[in-house]
């Protein structure tokens, strides 16, 4: 499919030479996003295999709607993981980074806690604390 690409920098001041393109997925490329979805919901998935009532969240439930248990709220390239308990959050982002490290993927995260006690700073597995914020977009 890149076989033969080649691209040009556009500038005010104009386009330099052409150039070939040798490796990776385009910039630009609608494929692109598609990848990147693919390979996090497999993470996402390897993560909370066969755990996601023992990691997730799982809402009140109403006589209309049968009883659900989330890990994950998901759009685009940003995850939002679910816990019930702090020791639960912490391993389900162990297990989340695991995984996306096995596909070369690195999490940027932060933390938001809601009707939750003082409790110590969650850590990546590399020992890195997490940023708590109030809220995120």
């Amino acid at each position: 499919m890149y076989t033969n690409t080649t691209a040009v920098i556009v500038t005010p001041d104009g386009e330099s030479q052409e150039f070939d393109i040798f490796a990776g997925v385009l910039q630009g490329d609608t494929l692109a996003r598609y990848l990147v979805i693919i390979v996090l919901d497999y993470a996402l998935r390897q993560a909370t295999e066969g755990m996601k009532e023992e990691l997730g969240f799982t809402p009140k439930r109403s006589r209309r709607t049968p009883e659900v248990t989330l890990t994950s709220f998901d759009f685009a390239d940003d995850v939002c993981l679910l816990s019930t308990e702090m020791d639960q959050a912490q391993h389900l982002l162990a297990r989340f980074e695991t995984e996306c490290e096995k596909v070369g993927l690195e999490l940027n995260a932060k933390m938001v806690t809601i009707n939750t006690p003082a409790h110590e700073p969650m850590t990546t597995i590399k020992s890195n604390d997490l940023a708590e914020v109030s809220n995120f977009k």
